[in-house]
């Protein structure tokens, strides 16, 4: 009887630490074929426990252009935690690249495939934009803290649902506090 029991405390055992491991980990792609052929390997339950993804974008490929696939997008329902990744290169500053990150609508077409990520319930996405330092263009200036802001906001806004722009960051209840109410 003891053997039954131990054999079954083993099987929980190893259901939750499979789990806890994909819960944990940040998961990054750099490409959206990537990021298909990752999930279309994973088993339903493991899916589900995939909460942290970061997603990687260069100005060579724009990889999240296009749409993900709705198989994609319906296979992550578990995913609370998005981060948008964009590293300028230098040909982002000259006006003649059709790619350039100098104008609005070009800004947003880097990303413009994650829109569809808004059936997914994600609750927290961050943007993070960096950007070169360039010597041998001559005038060159980098994008303002402003227009960086701007556009990581409307990213934000294309991910996430109605009423969810900024990230959200859990604050902790502190339970000594008498304003609260439990």
């Amino acid at each position: 009887m003891l053997g039954l029991q131990l054999s079954r405390v083993c099987r929980q055992m190893h259901i939750e630490l499979s789990v806890l491991a994909l819960n944990t980990i940040e998961f990054t792609f750099s490409d959206r074929v990537y990021l298909e052929y990752f999930l279309a390997r994973l088993k339903p339950w493991q899916r589900e426990a995939i909460h942290k993804i970061t997603l990687y974008c260069t100005s060579d490929r724009l990889p999240w252009r296009l749409p993900l696939s709705d198989q994609t997008i319906f296979r992550l329902t578990g995913l609370r935690r998005l981060r948008v990744f964009a590293e300028l290169r230098r040909s982002d500053f000259l006006e003649y690249s059709s790619f350039n990150a100098l104008t609005r609508d070009t800004q947003d077409m880097r990303f413009e495939g994650l829109s569809r990520l808004r059936i997914v319930p994600i609750q927290e996405c961050e943007v993070l934009i960096a950007q070169p330092r360039i010597k041998d263009i001559p005038n060159w200036v980098p994008l303002s803290e402003y227009v960086v802001g701007a556009w990581a906001k409307r990213t934000r806004k294309m991910v996430l649902r109605e009423g969810r722009v900024d990230s959200v960051v859990p604050v902790p209840v502190d339970a000594r506090d008498p304003e609260i109410q439990f």
